[in-house]
């Protein structure tokens, strides 16, 4: 919505060529767009944040008054703080800054696409359990069932969380991501047990193991700083900049890419992986 006609084709086709979902309908202005909505009820709606932004503002409180469980990405263009902050307050779920990436737009919408999976899976899991309630099986069989469901769609939240910071293609993610399985298999925290002995459950040199982990968690850190230089709004930079790192280390690397400083900022991969499940958690 309130893009211009050539943008909005541009989005449609990227979004339907790259089989990210199904284009219900495109409208130029908000008014238009708040009468469309209640009739086609889409999961998710990608609008355009205009000048002044009350406008969009009042359209999207009522659009999430409608549609509470809608998904509401917008586009902006150097709006202040005071209207970021409203704009996550009256129901805007992700505020991408102009000049938008495609590429960025398409990871977002990877990204809830894995969310709703995970949210109909567990939805469904629920369901069958109620089915299934006066079928008698083993306890121990049932709940075993369980914590593999759990672990799997913890798993692939945690994908979703690399993805989004940058380091899902690094090496060391299979290694997070083995690491961070054994201990939801455990049920343990990484507070609970060395990292080295950590290391040592891949079945390779633990010493090596560790050093991919602090690689992609160091660039994670980077990548995440480098958001937060850009737009200090970012939401992905504020879901996960304070969970994975320290702050002042988050800073400290940020002196490092503008120059000021010879020191990059320094990773703790236990927090870094304490933080991770914490996050995989909140599913």
């Amino acid at each position: 919505m309130d893009c211009d006609r050539n943008v909005r084709s541009e989005l449609k086709r990227m979004i339907e060529d790259g089989k990210l979902g199904t284009v219900d309908g495109m409208s130029s202005r908000w008014e238009d767009a708040y009468l469309d909505v209640k009739q086609l009820r889409p999961d998710i709606i990608l609008a355009e944040l205009i000048n002044p932004p009350r406008k969009s503002v009042i359209y999207l409180q009522k659009i999430k008054a409608v549609l509470p469980d809608v998904t509401i990405l917008l586009m902006s263009r150097n709006h202040d703080e005071d209207t970021v902050r409203e704009v996550y307050e009256k129901g805007g779920d992700f505020l991408l800054h102009k000049p938008v990436q495609t590429v960025e737009i398409k990871n977002v919408l990877r990204n809830l696409e894995m969310t709703k999976q995970m949210e109909w899976m567990i939805h469904q899991a629920g369901q069958g359990n109620s089915v299934m309630g006066n079928v008698h099986q083993e306890a121990g069989a049932d709940t075993e069932c369980g914590n593999r469901t759990d672990v799997d769609l913890s798993i692939r939240r945690l994908k979703g969380i690399l993805q989004e910071i940058g380091i899902l293609t690094e090496a060391g993610s299979k290694d997070i991501l083995g690491i961070s399985r054994y201990l939801m298999e455990q049920n343990m925290s990484p507070g609970d047990v060395a990292v080295r002995d950590l290391c040592c459950r891949m079945n390779q040199n633990p010493k090596s193991v560790e050093q991919r982990i602090r690689r992609a968690a160091a660039s994670g850190m980077a990548n995440l700083a480098s958001r937060g230089m850009e737009d200090y709004a970012d939401p992905v930079f504020n879901e996960y900049a304070g969970r994975l790192y320290s702050f002042e280390q988050v800073k400290k690397e940020m002196n490092y890419i503008r120059g000021k400083s010879d020191k990059h900022g320094n990773v703790r991969v236990r927090n870094f992986l304490t933080g991770l499940l914490e996050c995989c958690r909140e599913i």
